[in-house]
Parts: structure tokens; sequence; C-alpha cells
């Protein structure tokens, strides 16, 4: 496959000294004054940020800074200042960056990030994480904004010149070869190696991996498609040059086609590059597990005091005899070993009961859930997890775990108590040490109730009523939720959300949400 570098002119980036006027106070370390404004440009193939148009005949992706746009500039000794860009940009020319208020960068020199509200408080604490992605339709390119990082380490801002921002991520553009009513059947794309290696997917911007996961991937809601087209953010550490990658399309109805693709020619994968290749609806059956009415209950083998969930009937034992009280969780660990798909047309029965909670760990392994979760009916906690409690004295956790599967509720009978629907954990009761971390949600929840609730409830994404109880730690880590909520006849005691609802939750660390919400 031939590599397809993104072509643009390459740009020279300004900074523009200000006089002692227009210049924030010069910092207390004596380090360089910090200009209240700069103009950045980038050193790569690419133009630079968010309007991201493709050009076929070009094979590039056109990209510009829009006006608001915030980098984040760290300083050597201490400290960061944010910087607004003034304008939108056009044809890829540098634009200015005005500093916002409160800034305490200081040093010698500077390093920036972009975009400031994925970075850290400090350098080393940001990372790059290329989980969650989601395309709103086929050949849409917005969603890449939010995977478009750019940095530049050691900037000396009393130098005029030479400031240039670098590309972090590489673009895969996938153009699938189907007729318009399947593009509008596909839901997800998942990226995975030949071997089954771990992909790197959270980066320090330094370069250290900092988590990895089995695969990546992008979920899609194309109900408007046309043609097949997607395009995948990936970081450069992810894949090896010259081997094959295994790309797995989920459809509507079915459990996966996989394709084995080489992409970029054996060459190495570099940041600011599109990278195109082709795929094929007649791939082969993909490595995933269904999950349906005809399911088998078996119990999953224990290697290492480790609850092994192989396949789909060990997923169906764990749900059944936690939440008929036969199996007790607590204090025992799990992992997921492969990719599940969860068949729109079963009902699903989440892991825990208010009766019978679920109170062990769960690793995810890294490994993907897609499909569809379906309720209908008196459902009150409601993600893959339903109520979870832990023990005074006792740890629990839910890690490395990521759900690319649509929510949807119908009819939903709400209780005279608090109800909770969320992708992953629907209510948390922790008497203990509780860690949700390096999980993601992508997928659209849609819920319509039979009647507006006299309760409170509450519609989310990654965690519903996370409550620490009695001096207990709930933390919330690298976790991700992408996608959208809808609400039907929720009346106003309905509320959507990103993460959780905990009066006194603090925010959560190193994690981002982007959902839209709509109530009707």
């Amino acid at each position: 496959m031939r590599k397809n570098k993104i072509i643009g002119a390459m740009l020279i980036a300004t900074i523009i000294a200000a006089a002692c006027s227009d210049s924030l106070e010069p910092n207390s370390t004596g380090g360089s004054q910090l200009p209240q404004t700069i103009t950045l440009g980038i050193n790569t193939p690419a133009e630079t940020r968010l309007s991201h148009e493709y050009d076929a005949n070009a094979s590039i992706l056109k990209v510009n800074w829009k006006q608001g746009d915030v980098v984040r500039v760290f300083g050597a000794s201490t400290g960061y200042t944010d910087y607004t860009a003034d304008a939108d940009g056009t044809d890829g020319q540098p634009v200015a960056f005005t500093a916002m208020n409160g800034g305490t960068a200081s040093g010698e020199s500077f390093n920036i990030f972009y975009p400031a509200d994925k970075a850290g408080t400090t350098w080393d604490a940001t990372t790059l994480n290329m989980l969650g992605q989601i395309q709103t339709d086929a050949g849409e390119t917005a969603h890449l904004a939010d995977y478009t990082y750019l940095a530049k380490k050691a900037v000396d801002l009393n130098d005029p010149s030479g400031v240039q921002m670098e590309h972090q991520t590489a673009i895969i553009r996938f153009d699938v070869g189907v007729v318009p009513i399947q593009a509008k059947q596909i839901r997800s794309l998942t990226l995975s190696t030949q071997d089954g290696e771990s992909l790197n997917t959270l980066q320090g911007v330094g370069e250290t991996s900092e988590g990895t996961s089995k695969q990546l991937t992008l979920a899609v809601n194309a109900p408007n498609s046309e043609t097949g087209v997607f395009y995948m953010a990936v970081l450069p550490s992810m894949l090896d040059a010259g081997k094959p990658i295994c790309i797995s399309l989920v459809r509507i109805g079915d459990n996966g086609l996989s394709n084995l693709v080489t992409v970029g020619s054996g060459k190495k994968y570099e940041a600011g590059y599109v990278y195109n290749t082709q795929l094929f609806t007649s791939g082969t059956n993909a490595n995933f597990s269904k999950y349906n009415d005809y399911t088998t209950s078996s119990e999953p083998e224990i290697v290492d005091g480790v609850y092994l969930i192989k396949k789909p009937g060990n997923l169906k034992w764990l749900i059944v005899n936690v939440n008929n009280g036969s199996h007790n969780s607590a204090g025992q660990k799990y992992k997921l070993t492969v990719d599940l798909y969860i068949d729109r047309n079963t009902p699903w029965t989440p892991i825990g009961t208010e009766a019978n909670p679920f109170s062990g760990s769960f690793d995810g392994g890294g490994h993907t859930i897609s499909g569809q979760m379906s309720f209908s009916g008196a459902t009150q906690y409601a993600g893959l997890f339903g109520y979870v409690e832990i023990k005074r004295g006792t740890t629990a956790s839910i890690t490395n775990l990521h759900i690319a599967a649509d929510m949807v509720g119908t009819d939903i009978e709400t209780t005279d108590a608090r109800n909770t629907y969320v992708g992953i954990l629907g209510y948390l009761e922790n008497w203990g040490t509780f860690n949700l971390q390096n999980c993601t949600y992508t997928g659209a929840i849609d819920f319509t109730f039979k009647e507006a609730p006299q309760s409170v409830c509450y519609v989310g994404t990654i965690g519903g009523n996370l409550t620490a109880m009695g001096g207990a730690t709930t933390t919330i880590d690298r976790c991700q939720a992408i996608g959208s909520i809808k609400t039907s006849n929720g009346g106003d005691v309905c509320f959507t959300y990103d993460f959780c609802y905990r009066d006194e939750t603090p925010a959560p660390t190193n994690s981002y949400s982007q959902i839209t919400t709509t109530k009707d």
C-alpha cells in the first residue's frame, strides 16, 4: 500500500516579541519573560488543527486552527500559562495566540502542548490518549480534532524565530468497499495486531508508554452514509513497520468481518502523515465472540486465582451466579481474555443486583465489548455492571475495560429509589477502596421512559451513582467517554452527565469526556 503524506506548505512559526507594557510579569526565577502574544505554526508535512478536509486528488488532510483553540505553555522551572487562538486559520497559516489570565509558567525555556484541556498540570503528567474514538458519519473527519496532539519542547520565548509545533499522531484512512446500505450498518472498526500484541494507546508526551490495550476501536454512527470511509488516529509507536494489522468490522446484526492489511508499504509510521488502505466486506469472520439468547452458561477456568472470561458462556455464568447469590464475588478476581459482541436482539442483564451485588475486581485485559445492551421494563441499575458493593476494609477495581456498545432502553419503568443507567457501572456502594481505571465508553445511550420518573434518575456513560461511604475512597483515573445521551419522557428529575453523580466526587484524574445530550 502506497504511503500518502499530508502535504502542505511548510509553515514558519514566529514568536511576536511584545513590548514590556504588553508582556506578562517577569517570572520569579529570573528566566525569560513570557510574551503576551505568540504566533504558532507547524514543522511537519501537515498544516495544523481543527477543520479537517480530505482532498482525494492529493490524498491529504487539510486542517486549520480555530479561534478559541488553547495551547498550554509549561515553564521548565514551574507552572503553566494557557494561550488562546485569536482567529481562525486559513490555508494552513500560523495564528496568533494571546495569554490568558492567571498563568504561572517560568524558567529559561518552555514546553508547549495542544490541546490545553487534555494537558496535565505539568509537562510530565501530560498524556496522549487514543482510546474512545467515535465517528458520527462515514467520511466525516471532525472527530480527528480530538486526537490532533501537537507539542514542542525547549522553546526559548525570547527568540522571535524558530518555534514550530510538531504533530504527535498519524491518521489511517479506511476506504471500505460497500454499498450505501452496508455503510449505514457498520457500527465499529477495531484495529489489532496479527499476533495479539498489546498496542501503546496511552503515551506520555515524552514518548513513554503509560497504558496499553489489545486493540483500538473506532465506534461508528453512520445513519446517513452513502460511502464507507473511516478515519482512525494512531500513535506512530503503536504499530511496527511492515507488519500486517488486523481490522475488524462490526455491522448491525452480525458478529463482524475481519481484514488483514499492510499499511505504509513497510515504512516506519510517522506523525503528521495519512496512510490509506482498502477494506472489503468479504473478509473472514472477525475474532468477536457473540453473546445472545443461545449463549450457554459455562464456569470459567481459574488460573493463578483469577477467573478467566474466555467466551460468552463464562460471562453468562458470572451474571447468573452473582445475581442469584450462588457465587460470592467478594475478593475474587476476573479477567476478560477476548473481545465480546452483544447481540442487539438479546435483552441484557447487568452483573450484580442490589440484593446480590458484584464485589470483586474485573480486569478487561484491554479488550472491547461491542454491540448493543438492550433494556426494557422495570430496570433500576443498567450498564455492563448493575450494582457493585465494596465492603469496609477491602479494595476492588474495574480496569482496562473498553465498551463500544450502544445502550437502548425501551418503555423503562423506574422505581421509587434512585435509578442509574450508564455504559460501564450503574451504582457503586463503596465502604472501602474502589478504582475505576483505564476504561472507556464510546457509543449512543438512548432511554425512553414509560412515564416520567417520580424519583431522581441519572443517565450517563462511565459510572452512575458512585458513592463513598464513611471515609471510603473512590478513584476515577485515565477514563474516557465519547458519544451521546438521549432521554425521552424523562421529565425534570432525569439528569444526564458524563462520568458520575456524587456530591463529594473529585474530578476524574487524567480523564475526559465529550458527550452530547438531548432531552425530549
